[in-house]
């Protein structure tokens, strides 16, 4: 027995399956451009923990916090 699926239920998923693609697409890119600076740290809680437990150096760690706290700031004023 096989389900057949209306046209806009299969255009649903379909749309569905592409959103979702392309958001995994998006974390990976952005996973990929951050690993090679900060080791993937795309929070200050993250790369502070790594500072204590993983041996991270402080001082990059220090310059990573501050941009991303930065960051943060620049965003918020254009809500």
């Amino acid at each position: 027995m096989s389900v057949q699926f209306s046209d806009s239920l299969a255009k649903f998923l379909s749309a569905l399956f592409t959103i979702g693609v392309a958001y995994g697409v998006g974390v990976v890119v952005a996973l990929v451009v951050s690993t090679a600076t900060s080791g993937g740290h795309f929070s200050p809680a993250v790369t502070i923990v790594h500072t204590l437990f993983n041996g991270f150096p402080p001082t990059k760690a220090i310059r990573l916090v501050k941009a991303k706290r930065r960051s943060e700031s620049a965003e918020l004023m254009y809500l």
